[in-house]
């Protein structure tokens, strides 16, 4: 890996930890600074709404990982009634694996939530019933697209972000900035401020770079595929591509 600023990663450390490590193993220089927090929401506490009860659905949708983790409970008696367990991402299809003890039955391609959508449209008939766990905090893209091809939703929020107290970086830019949600990109600049604004910044996922553009930032990228292997090697090529070039003009 040729010689280059810093990465700043900031996920929570869980999500960050084999992506740094992969990182780490070539040499470059990596800060963990995590500008967002979850954390699952009691049982009791999930908050319902829909069309239908969850156990009549026929599929299970999972936007995000931590929505796998949080819904583990309840993950094996819903999953094997529906036809369809359906995520967006390898990342979150792993933790299926790991929580549930088998893959799931759909990984959305591209993994977006838009593309999750198409890929049910091809699989599902109208009509039918779908549990959509999630965050307390979501884009409607999804609900929106299922919603108009007549199929009913029922939403099931398990997890919740938390507010971050963050302490401003010790350092000056130039450093490649890798944001996994919009969040974390708002937390990231208010408390950092703008001239951070001129770093390139690497989004993992289509939601993030919109967010990121909204913010201001000039310089942005989109991770093809949210693992980390495939975010180190798109790491790994833009820090040849612009090695040298890392000032802002």
């Amino acid at each position: 890996m040729p010689k280059n600023p810093l990465i700043i990663l900031t996920r929570q450390h869980a999500d960050n930890e084999a992506l740094r490590l992969l990182l780490a193993a070539e040499g470059a220089e990596v800060i963990e600074y995590p500008c967002i927090q979850t954390e699952p929401i009691p049982v009791d506490q999930w908050q319902s709404t829909g069309a239908l009860p969850p156990e009549e659905c026929q599929a299970v949708v999972f936007t995000s990982r931590h929505g796998v983790r949080a819904f583990a409970p309840l993950l094996e008696r819903l999953g094997r009634a529906a036809k369809t367990v359906a995520v967006v991402g390898s990342g979150t299809a792993a933790e299926v694996e790991l929580s549930f003890g088998r893959p799931p039955d759909l990984v959305a391609s591209p993994p977006t939530a838009d593309g999750l959508a198409v890929r049910l449209l091809e699989i599902l008939r109208p009509g039918m019933g779908i549990l959509w766990v999630r965050g307390n905090r979501s884009t409607e893209t999804f609900k929106d697209r299922m919603i108009a091809h007549g199929f009913r939703l029922a939403e099931l929020v398990v997890y919740r972000n938390l507010p971050v107290r963050l302490a401003p970086l010790p350092i000056s830019p130039p450093a490649l900035l890798v944001f996994g949600s919009p969040s974390a990109a708002e937390n990231f600049f208010e408390c950092n401020g703008s001239e951070w604004k001129r770093c390139l910044c690497l989004a993992i996922g289509p939601t993030t770079a919109e967010s990121l553009v909204g913010l201001g930032c000039s310089r942005i990228e989109k991770a093809r595929e949210p693992a980390p292997e495939a975010l180190a090697d798109r790491i790994r090529t833009l820090l040849k591509e612009v090695n040298g070039l890392w000032d802002a003009k």
